[in-house]
């Protein structure tokens, strides 16, 4: 993988060719992940890994401002996405909410974001903590059958550069899990699932395949009711994914910065 030179390199090539395009200002995301995947289905595994990075290039040329996007670290498929931001700045309308780009500051403290194990982690831990999902699976309810899931252990780095002096970089890690399993009884089928994710290896692999099977188990015999009006009760999962999709854009820095937010 990368070093944090040679992302930082590439990010402040990125600056330098938008400025020489005309842009006044600019500026570079550039990341890189290593990402393995072990999954399950059924009685069948299999792992996968992969390496992808990718730069993401925001220019403006007075007020207007353009971006651009690309999956790859090649300097020249780089280079090329530069032109295409720079392009797409010139031939864009002004913005009058644009306020310009972010000014360096000292950022804010964040803990527990990189768990260096992470890093070099072996494939044993995702075979092995795939099998505890089907073991305990197994082990829950003889009417439980695992149905599919996947463990994801991820080590990433980023960097950003722009014309405003911004220049940082981090690591960062991840782990994920999504689990779902089959409950059957006198011919009713249904399923259940659970998941997790955390930036530390500390997911608690059991309770994820209890949690998908319980849920299985409690859907078992459910009734049709009829159409009707009545209080909801959410649950905290659902109610969460209501509240990001309804809150998260108008938090967005980006919409907030081009004044697309309710709160600006």
């Amino acid at each position: 993988m990368m070093r944090k030179e040679e992302l930082l390199s590439i990010a402040d090539k990125v600056v330098n060719a938008a400025v020489k395009l005309g842009a006044n200002q600019a500026e570079a995301f550039i990341s890189i992940e290593d990402i393995k995947e072990y999954h399950i289905i059924g009685e069948t595994t299999y792992g996968k890994e992969c390496v992808s990075g990718g730069v993401g290039i925001r220019v403006a040329i007075g007020k207007s401002v353009g971006f651009k996007s690309v999956s790859s670290l090649e300097e020249q498929k780089v280079l090329k996405a530069v032109r295409k931001a720079v392009k797409i700045a010139k031939v864009r309308k002004p913005d009058p909410d644009w306020g310009g780009l972010t000014k360096p500051r000292k950022p804010s403290a964040v803990e527990k974001a990189f768990d260096k194990r992470l890093v070099d982690l072996e494939w044993n831990y995702l075979v092995d903590s795939g099998q505890l999902l089907v073991d305990v699976t197994k082990d829950f309810d003889k009417r439980v059958s695992p149905s599919w899931g996947t463990v994801l252990a991820l080590y990433g780095k980023f960097g950003i550069a722009s014309s405003e002096g911004m220049d940082v970089f981090d690591d960062f890690t991840c782990v994920s899990t999504g689990y779902f399993v089959n409950a059957e009884e006198k011919g009713e089928k249904v399923g259940g699932f659970d998941s997790d994710a955390s930036r530390s290896l500390d997911i608690n692999w059991e309770k994820i395949a209890e949690g998908a099977s319980a849920r299985a188990i409690e859907v078992l015999g459910g009734k049709l009711i009829e159409t009707t009006k009545m209080p909801v009760i959410f649950e905290n999962r659902v109610f969460s994914q209501l509240l990001h999709a309804t809150f998260l854009p108008a938090i967005s820095a980006k919409n907030a910065q081009e004044n697309r937010s309710v709160y600006t």
